[in-house]
């Protein structure tokens, strides 16, 4: 397995940026977007800028933005014009890093060499790309906008106009997925040579037109001992390539980590601006209200949107460390499970479900050390979710 060892998360904080907007909902998208409406651009971006100023002033503590992460939706409908006008008010009311890393969520349709370029020129430094498959078929029945050379031409032009540090989304494991037709795309990614592959099974959320109109839900249960071999197989052929996996469904050439998901994983602090995002500083959670109309509102009579708004209880933070830390190459070490749970490691140790998956080589463990094994990264989520169990009934 890949060693690596992310940095300090009390040294830095991350925001995100959603941007609402889609040329058409994806059936299997979940997140709060609408179709795109130009008109409404200039009234999302003025509202946002708003958002930053006034959580800066109220909410702020000072500590070094080490990424700006423009996602959606798709921002890459936003005017250059507008991404500069985001990029310098993140700049202007929030102290950042000397090299705050700006990502920004590109789908293939619709961009032009031309555009790409300036985006280069006004200081993004990271392209996240929604390829998903460079299969035709594929792409239509994901209900995809673009097409096998859309995807082609946005990696070129994308690594024409001086960007290195690329994301590719990869998606497999659906019903119309096969072995043969997932390695395909696999090589055509390897092709690339990009620095980072996210790579996710379809999973169908309910209230999405997949989950309301096919059965595809029971058909990934069913093949979902397949689709785990599957995904071995791509680790195992991305990690030959030199792209290692350090997170479940993320893989980096070393260095090239993102740097927005190494602030989720670590429990850094993190800001959301835009409908629907989500943030959380300390032992606070926010998510803004979804509603655009009621975002802007707020915003346009200088007020802070409406938000769900989450203290975290002693039992959210160790259920939220041990899910989100056990779906890392690095797992944790006992110091920071005690700080984050209370358990030492002679108690965490002799807890059931750790005895068990420790039986069955899903995890490794070190002097300090505990971590899952790749066999034990697949059921992460099962894993982290049977600990959390036991180590509330240790507590009750």
């Amino acid at each position: 397995m890949y060693n690596f060892t992310p940095p300090p998360s009390d040294k830095c904080a991350g925001i995100y940026i959603h941007v609402p907007f889609c040329t058409k909902i994806c059936p299997f998208c979940s997140f709060p977007v609408f179709r795109n409406r130009p008109d409404l651009h200039e009234t999302y971006v003025s509202a946002l800028l708003k958002e930053i100023e006034l959580t800066s002033a109220q909410r702020y503590a000072g500590t070094p933005i080490t990424s700006l992460y423009i996602g959606g939706g798709t921002p890459s409908l936003l005017s250059v014009e507008n991404l500069v006008r985001i990029v310098n008010h993140v700049t202007k009311y929030y102290r950042v890093a000397d090299r705050m890393t700006v990502s920004l969520e590109c789908n293939p349709e619709g961009i032009v060499p031309e555009y790409l370029y300036a985006l280069k020129n006004i200081g993004i430094t990271r392209l996240s790309l929604g390829i998903q498959s460079f299969d035709d078929g594929i792409l239509h029945r994901l209900g995809r906008v673009h097409n096998s050379e859309d995807c082609t031409r946005i990696v070129d032009a994308a690594q024409d106009a001086g960007f290195t540090n690329i994301n590719l989304d990869l998606m497999y494991g659906t019903p119309f997925h096969t072995a043969d037709n997932t390695m395909r795309d696999v090589e055509r990614f390897l092709a690339y040579r990009p620095a980072h592959i996210s790579a996710y099974a379809l999973t169908v959320e309910p209230g999405t037109r997949f989950a309301v109109k096919t059965d595809y839900a029971r058909q990934i249960e069913q093949q979902s001992g397949a689709i785990s071999e599957i995904f071995a197989v791509i680790r195992d052929r991305l990690q030959g390539a030199g792209i290692y996996l350090y997170e479940v469904s993320n893989f980096a050439a070393p260095g090239a980590e993102s740097v927005q998901n190494l602030l989720y994983w670590t429990d850094a602090d993190y800001y959301g601006f835009g409908p629907g995002a989500h943030g959380k500083t300390g032992g606070q959670r926010r998510a803004n209200t979804s509603n655009f109309r009621l975002w802007q509102q707020a915003l346009h009579a200088d007020r802070l949107p409406p938000a769900d708004e989450e203290t975290l209880t002693p039992d959210n933070r160790r259920d939220e460390f041990l899910m989100i830390r056990l779906r890392t190459v690095w797992g944790f070490d006992f110091d920071e499970l005690h700080t984050h749970t209370g358990l030492t490691r002679e108690a965490f140790l002799a807890l059931p479900a750790v005895q068990t998956i420790l039986r069955a080589d899903y995890a490794e463990l070190r002097v300090h050390r505990f971590r899952l094994t790749p066999s034990g990264l697949m059921l992460a989520d099962r894993i982290a979710a049977d600990i959390s169990c036991d180590a509330a009934r240790l507590t009750a």
